[in-house]
């Protein structure tokens, strides 16, 4: 799940593949953290589920038109759901004790 996993001064850090970004995201742990929790929100990461995805594209498609009209640009061409994934960016994921 958890790849790369190192100690830092204040918690620990990796990296952990997300299937709706397509690529590696940094992982940043607080302390007291324990793997076996934050093992299981890399899993819940990497296996969302392909409806949500679906409904999250629809989201920022919508987003993106939305905020394209108020500004006064011509929103991107999509011509799957998923294209509007391209501009979309990824930051980390922050595991934290709460």
């Amino acid at each position: 799940m958890i790849e790369d996993l190192s100690k830092e001064e204040q918690g620990m850090s990796g990296t952990v593949r997300s299937k709706l970004a397509d690529r590696n995201l940094d992982v940043w742990i607080e302390e007291d953290v324990s793997i076996e929790y934050v093992n299981l929100c890399a899993k819940s990461l990497s296996s969302i589920d392909d409806n949500l995805i679906e409904d999250i594209c629809k989201a920022a498609i919508s987003y993106s038109e939305d905020f394209c009209e108020m500004v006064g640009q011509e929103p991107p061409k999509i011509e799957k759901m998923r294209d509007i994934l391209q501009y979309v960016e990824f930051g980390s994921m922050l595991v934290d004790a709460r």
